[in-house]
């Protein structure tokens, strides 16, 4: 699927309900390690930002890779997102001032003082989501009655973007 604008509004208000993402980077032998992020942003071009400290294992793996996975899923409303792209570190003062919240203090009580803290940006190069489009008694009613009849179970939307 090409860049579209719904496409991508429609990515960002996904990302952006869910919040928190594995954010799975590469080791230097190729194994892949993931860790909970929360995201700080997704801005008008679909970049999505984080808050990370300078000496992190994600800064010096994404140092050595800038290739990312993010994987967001929410089981409370059967959304989910997985993002491939690529990643930067960023110092700019002025952009961590305008994404902090105060749920950065419980990473970083010194709050923008702190001299390790950095940004990430991830720049989407593909995005794919999965959307029910019914809440969970008329799913698994749907899914039963699939089941039953043989009839296929329609499972909600699902999208590619190309970034």
């Amino acid at each position: 699927m090409s860049k579209d604008n719904n496409d991508l509004s429609k990515v960002k208000e996904l990302i952006e309900n869910i919040g928190v993402n594995i954010f799975t980077t590469k080791e230097k032998d190729g194994s892949l390690r993931g860790r909970p992020m929360r995201t700080a942003q997704v801005d008008e071009d679909g970049c999505l930002w984080f808050f990370t400290n300078e000496y992190s294992n994600t800064v010096e793996q994404l140092e050595e890779d800038s290739e990312v996975y993010l994987t967001y899923a929410s089981q409370a409303s059967s959304t989910y997102v997985i993002v491939h792209g690529k990643a930067s570190l960023n110092n700019d003062k002025a952009m961590m001032k305008a994404l902090w919240n105060p749920t950065m203090d419980a990473w970083f009580p010194e709050g923008l003082a702190d001299p390790n803290i950095l940004l990430i940006k991830v720049k989407p190069e593909k995005a794919e989501y999965w959307e029910s489009a019914t809440n969970k008694l008329v799913m698994w009613y749907g899914m039963a009655k699939a089941m039953i009849t043989g009839e296929k179970y329609d499972k909600g939307k699902h999208g590619e973007v190309d970034l």
